[in-house]
């Protein structure tokens, strides 16, 4: 049956039409959801010693302040200003979270990174043995949950004290902590096999996967040096900016 400029499409070809059209409509807004920003939450977390409250104080106050453990997460709005190639880049209003680093608290952690943007582990790059150690166990609970895992937010490796003589390299850090995060999962999928209960399989929690590293995860990592008691966190805010629009 012709109509003006054409033909009647038939009833079953424009139903299909309809339905790759809507199907099209929803891959793409769940592919955006996934990759896009995802808020704008800047969790800090790492081991206890690290320069995580320090860094936060500094990000808050633009100047450092004595720190003390804490039992509980400190969060402040902040509105974060950069300067980019010599021009004024747009401000970010940023969440600011430091989460506890005590591993008998790491529920406030977990609770924290489920809905996280950027994801920042500050380690004192002058201890690294035992501040990567302890860290990589931080780093599979966050990594391997589900929220985490069906979002993929950016994780920054921070290595504060970097100004330091006897401080290691930002290279040394991300190979030292890929290493113990490797034993955290090579320990912890085998209590998931003996138990017969475990999370879903991704690269992180796979132990046939091979050696862990951070280039074989779905989440973009970056490795960011700083001085957490300066002010000067150019290449941090650099990297915030990156993915908290």
């Amino acid at each position: 049956e012709k109509i003006a400029g054409g033909f009647l499409m038939e009833p079953v070809t424009l139903v299909v039409s309809i339905i790759v059209a809507l199907a099209s409509i929803v891959i793409y807004f769940l592919i955006s959801g996934r990759r896009s920003a995802r808020g704008d939450k800047l969790l800090l977390f790492g081991p206890m010693g690290g320069g995580k409250t320090c860094l936060f104080l500094q990000l808050r106050y633009g100047k450092s302040h004595p720190t003390f453990t804490s039992m509980q997460k400190t969060s402040a709005r902040c509105t974060f200003h950069r300067e980019q190639r010599g021009t004024s880049a747009s401000p970010r209003s940023v969440v600011l979270v430091d989460a506890p680093g005590s591993g008998s608290l790491r529920s406030q952690l977990l609770a924290e990174a489920s809905s996280a943007a950027v994801l920042a582990c500050v380690l004192d790059a002058t201890e690294l043995q035992s501040q990567c150690k302890e860290a990589a166990g931080m780093i599979f609970d966050v990594l391997t949950q589900d929220s985490v895992q069906h979002r993929s937010p950016p994780l920054l490796i921070v290595a504060n004290k970097t100004d330091l003589t006897n401080a290691a390299s930002i290279m040394m850090a991300k190979q030292q902590l890929e290493g113990e995060v490797h034993k955290v999962r090579l320990a912890r999928t085998t209590m998931q096999d003996t138990s017969g209960r475990g999370k879903r399989t991704s690269f992180i929690n796979n132990a046939s996967a091979g050696p862990f590293s951070f280039d074989q995860i779905e989440s973009h990592v970056e490795l960011v040096s700083c001085s957490a008691t300066k002010p000067n966190l150019d290449s941090f805010m650099d990297a915030v900016h990156k993915y908290i629009r």
